[in-house]
């Protein structure tokens, strides 16, 4: 099996988008977490949060041990 790739870190993506935009990577770090946040909250408002053209964040409720496979 080949070798997984490693994912960037939260340091990596702050540090690119701050190059990128030439902004301080305070404000980089600033934008990503109110981003995540933002996410978060309208997935649990929601149900699902769409980031244009990347992909969609959807809410899916399972039961707490498992038990039951068409619980959503």
């Amino acid at each position: 099996m080949a070798a997984q790739k490693k994912l960037m870190t939260k340091g990596q993506t702050v540090t690119h988008f701050a190059g990128k935009f030439e902004i301080s990577k305070k404000a980089a770090a600033s934008i990503v977490d109110e981003y995540a946040a933002l996410a978060i909250a309208e997935t649990r408002k929601k149900g699902a949060f769409v980031l244009p053209g990347i992909g969609k964040s959807v809410l899916v409720k399972e039961s707490p041990d498992g038990a039951e496979p068409g619980y959503r």
